[in-house]
């Protein structure tokens, strides 16, 4: 089992965890009732930007009144010309810890607010968006 493997496999347990711990409360809900939405991604070119920031800006053009973007850049600094928006901020790879789990003021208010509709799109395999 290589180092990232077990880093991984930690990170995953831990996520577990804190999963079981949390009471969440399910419900159904469609847009047109949602007054906040947050969308999570994985940066991987100004393709992806563009495609999300478009999808957030026609859910606010809908009637959402609040649409956040929460983007993993999986790079140590951020790329030339990224930069957090009203709408949208990122974390990178200084904000993981050892085992891949983030942390940082951008990745904590973003997890810390309550949406009405949490719609992921990143890789399934994208543990930090996890």
């Amino acid at each position: 089992m290589t180092q990232f493997q077990i880093r991984k496999r930690i990170a995953k347990a831990w996520l577990d965890q804190k999963v079981a711990k949390r009471a969440r409360t399910v419900k159904s809900i469609g847009l047109d009732r949602a007054k906040s939405v947050g969308i999570i991604f994985r940066y991987k070119s100004g393709e992806d930007v563009k495609a999300v920031e478009a999808y957030a800006k026609q859910l606010k053009r809908e009637g959402i009144k609040t649409v956040k973007v929460l983007g993993y850049v999986a790079e140590k600094e951020m790329p030339e010309g990224l930069k957090p928006g009203k709408m949208d901020t990122y974390f990178t790879k200084k904000d993981l810890n050892f085992v891949q789990i983030p942390s940082g003021v951008n990745f904590m208010n973003f997890i810390t607010e309550k949406f009405d509709i949490l719609i992921d799109v990143s890789d399934a395999d994208s543990l930090p968006c996890l």
